[in-house]
């Protein structure tokens, strides 16, 4: 059920910024992966420490997790116990940002204000595309995005309005 739940947040169109203000060690680094952003205060630990009781991450923590954190980051963890702090979660690119402890919060709503501004389908097109390409999107994705693109082409117009007309369509 969990990973549904990480899925659907991974995928949804506006981007996400998880505020990480506590230790984040097996679902909750799995949730705070399925997000856009990390925000994280200096006292947290990060790790998915699964493997210690013989079982492994099983809502995205051996699939999202490499995708977003990259490969070694999540071996050093998964499989070497690694428990990350703050300052070291930064350097592997687990964590965007460190903030004092009790500025999260703060930090990431500057963050996403920030974010707002800018051009909304632009921003949302932006995401897709880079889910599409660290493959958390899938094939319909990108066929609704191509589609998209082609509808607001002159092809469409040419194409439909050849269609109704019952002739030949003229694309040049």
């Amino acid at each position: 059920y969990g990973h549904r739940v990480f899925d659907r947040l991974a995928r949804l169109r506006q981007p996400t910024i998880a505020v990480l203000s506590g230790h984040s060690l097996g679902g909750g680094l799995e949730l705070a992966a399925a997000c856009d952003f990390r925000v994280a205060e200096t006292q947290i630990k990060l790790g998915f420490p699964e493997t210690s009781i013989g079982v492994v991450p099983g809502w995205s923590g051996t699939q999202r997790a490499v995708r977003r954190f990259g490969a070694q980051a999540v071996r050093r963890m998964a499989i070497g116990g690694e428990v990350l702090l703050a300052d070291d979660a930064l350097a592997l690119g687990v964590v965007d940002r460190v903030v004092e402890t009790g500025k999260a919060y703060d930090e990431a709503r500057a963050w996403g204000e920030k974010i707002a501004e800018r051009g909304p389908l632009a921003t949302e097109t932006a995401k897709l595309m880079i889910g599409i390409a660290e493959g958390e999107e899938d094939a319909a994705a990108t066929e609704a995005l191509a589609s998209g693109f082609i509808a607001l082409t002159g092809d469409l117009k040419a194409g439909v309005g050849a269609f109704k007309a019952r002739h030949k369509p003229d694309f040049s």
